[in-house]
């Protein structure tokens, strides 16, 4: 039974930013891009409003929209023994969730990319590889997102520093974080281990240094992702989520749910070190990955 109900763990873990001394919150919305905090959160009601026009309603409404989860799951996120209650099965109503999203052309100017990009270590080659873009309106970093079968059906944009939030997905209401798996069209082959990371770039990073890496793009692992990554070809799935409170908490509900496929492992980032993509030694991002910790 759920108990102990508490919406600053689910926010947490759904990244989204809050003062945990606080009833009452105002913050930046994260259903649109928002430059000045819009978004009203009462955490002992459990309600929320953005004063920008997303709407408003209970918490599990804005999380079940901003993760693209259902109620049910959303309002699960808010109980402190969630993690051990996860295991949930969708009904047939739920079916069309999991179907293929569409196919669609790339909007930006390509092989194009902004200079701070170099400055984090990452090189032509990779980022040719990968067919980083660029919005020219915005100055923004764009990432493609294919499916499983290499069909471009979105993309994630890095924004410039100052705006937020710094990652955008699109297509506005056609794309669903939860149906891909970034970086599973080039993973499905036969390798030692697999890392699994939040971000496209932290995987990018990590493909960029050797290692083969798909991205979740958040923490929550939703049911497509979980049926697409058990396809894989590979004996070992290496959790490498963020060096903070909601990538453990990541950690501690995915692993459970992979062991079913693969063997699970999960590195232990430096303190000094908020993700994988901040390792820029080499030799220390080895280190990291041959000393994981198995489940």
């Amino acid at each position: 039974m759920l108990k102990n109900r508490d919406w600053g763990k689910a926010l947490l873990y759904a990244g989204i930013p809050f003062s945990p001394n606080k009833e009452e919150i105002l913050t930046p919305c994260v259903l649109h891009s928002d430059t000045h905090p819009s978004l009203s959160i009462n955490l002992k009601k459990g309600v929320w409003m953005c004063h920008a026009g997303c709407g408003s309603g209970r918490l599990d409404s804005l999380l079940s929209q901003y993760l693209d989860i259902t109620l049910l799951e959303a309002n699960r996120l808010a109980y402190t023994d969630y993690i051990e209650d996860l295991k949930l099965d969708f009904g047939d109503d739920e079916i069309d969730k999991y179907l293929p999203l569409s196919p669609i052309i790339f909007p930006f100017t390509k092989n194009k990319v902004p200079k701070w990009i170099f400055d984090r270590g990452f090189d032509s080659e990779t980022m040719m590889k990968w067919g980083f873009g660029y919005d020219e309106n915005e100055g923004s970093l764009v990432i493609p997102i294919n499916d499983e079968n290499h069909n471009l059906v979105g993309w994630a944009k890095r924004r410039p520093e100052g705006l937020f939030p710094k990652y955008l997905y699109g297509p506005k209401d056609i794309f669903k974080k939860s149906r891909v798996v970034f970086g599973a069209d080039e993973a499905k082959t036969s390798r030692d281990f697999i890392c699994i990371t939040e971000g496209a770039l932290d995987t990018v990073w990590l493909s960029q240094n050797g290692f083969n890496s798909v991205a979740i793009l958040g923490v929550f692992l939703s049911k497509a992702q979980e049926r697409i990554i058990s396809s894989f070809n590979t004996g070992e799935i290496v959790l490498c989520l963020d060096n903070d409170n909601a990538g453990q908490l990541g950690i501690e509900s995915i692993s459970p749910r992979l062991s079913k496929y693969f063997v699970v492992s999960k590195i232990r980032i430096p303190d000094k070190y908020k993700d994988v993509q901040d390792i820029r030694d080499q030799k220390v991002l080895r280190l990291v990955l041959e000393n994981r910790v198995f489940f």
